[in-house]
């Protein structure tokens, strides 16, 4: 059996590419990667989206844990959703390009 030292001078490369342009699209190219425990890797992230939506995120986790991750993930995207949808209100009320309308004061045409 190899040592972890042996496993560490060996170099896995791998290049992984965003592939789509749109938030329904993105994916990469490559699922999984599997290597020995203790090497070392080296991966090279590729994104030539050109839609903003396409910045990328990878994030590697233990076997089986990906479902809570996932879901960990998630809930942190949204809180910054949350934040960003927020700031954005405020910003535009400084700036009085959002008036915020009481229901009473709607008018149907």
């Amino acid at each position: 059996m190899e040592s972890n030292e042996a496993n560490a001078s060996i170099v896995n490369e791998f290049t992984i590419k965003a592939v789509g342009n749109t938030m329904q699209e993105m994916a990469y190219d490559t699922k999984v990667l599997e290597v020995k425990a203790g090497s070392t890797v080296k991966i090279t992230l590729v994104n030539e989206g050109i839609d903003a939506s396409m910045i990328h995120n990878i994030v590697f986790v233990k076997k089986g844990t990906t479902e809570e991750v996932a879901m960990e993930v998630e809930e942190e995207i949204t809180m910054e959703v949350e934040e960003t949808i927020e700031e954005e209100i405020m910003e535009m009320q400084e700036e009085e390009e959002f008036v915020e309308a009481k229901p009473e004061e709607i008018i149907e045409e």
